[in-house]
């Protein structure tokens, strides 16, 4: 297929008709609240057509060359795909084996396999399948060291002194997120306020890649930032679901954006 020219408002405008002529934006058409960063965090482009019914493929090209206050460059995150880590460390798994598998593995400078799975009660399962894909518990362990070498260890090194706790990244509960097969964490700082936590959201947001940032509020008042990581390929920031939004009780706030949701209550 052809790279097609056009400019960012045509490409904006093609990104909008798509949202419409589904009829309904995907994160609002999930079915349990409770679990909906869980299931929109796996999604790829199959999902999104098996959900809206948007004639994806039809009108996009494999490459779009997007022109921009005169500038043009080639928007390539369509095809970004599983199996083209577009950035990153590649990381090599091959430590991990029978003989050493153990919750004090060291994943990386700063996170151990304890510090991703079980110390919230989510010992690694033997298999886990997830559309299609099995993964056993070396290949789910791989993916807590991708997650942390590429994603995590930056955002530590960044803000250790903010006292940054995982409070979520392997699960083992019966699910298809990508917590459950490693690729993702939630976590929170403890030694700052909650409402500012945004400044740490915004700082991953500009300068860590990575998959998918939820900023996730759900009240009273609990606040956490949810990060993930594919070894396989991250989305692109012009898929046609967001690369980063703010969650309010599960349900999205913003699209696109990571705002602070006026009116809740923080905790002390």
């Amino acid at each position: 297929m052809p790279i097609v020219e056009i400019t960012k408002e045509e490409y904006d405008k093609i990104k909008q008709k798509e949202l419409e002529q589904s009829g309904m934006d995907v994160y609002d058409a999930v079915d349990d609240p409770q679990d909906a960063d869980e299931i929109i965090s796996n999604m790829d482009i199959a999902d999104i057509e098996d959900v809206e019914s948007a004639d994806i493929d039809a009108i996009q090209p494999d490459s779009i060359s997007v022109t921009e206050s005169g500038e043009k460059y080639t928007d390539t995150s369509i095809t970004n795909k599983p199996g083209n880590q577009s950035s990153g460390k590649v990381v090599t798994c091959s430590e991990i084996n029978s003989s050493n598998f153990a919750t004090n593995f060291k994943l990386s400078a700063h996170f151990t396999i304890h510090d991703l799975s079980t110390r919230i009660g989510h010992v690694i399962r033997d298999t886990k399948t997830v559309n299609g894909v099995t993964y056993n518990k070396f290949d789910i362990a791989c993916n807590l060291k991708a997650l942390c070498e590429n994603v995590l260890e930056k955002i530590y090194n960044q803000y250790s002194t903010y006292g940054m706790d995982i409070t979520s990244a392997y699960r083992n509960r019966g699910g298809s997120s990508q917590h459950e097969i490693g690729q993702a964490a939630d976590m929170r700082f403890l030694k700052i306020p909650q409402k500012d936590y945004i400044n740490v959201a915004n700082w991953i947001q500009s300068n860590v890649s990575y998959d998918q940032l939820l900023f996730e509020f759900r009240e009273p008042n609990s606040v956490w930032i949810h990060v993930s990581w594919n070894p396989k390929g991250n989305r692109g920031v012009s898929a046609p679901y967001p690369k980063y939004a703010t969650f309010l009780n599960d349900i999205t706030y913003k699209r696109l954006q990571i705002v602070n949701v006026p009116g809740f209550t923080y905790r002390a």
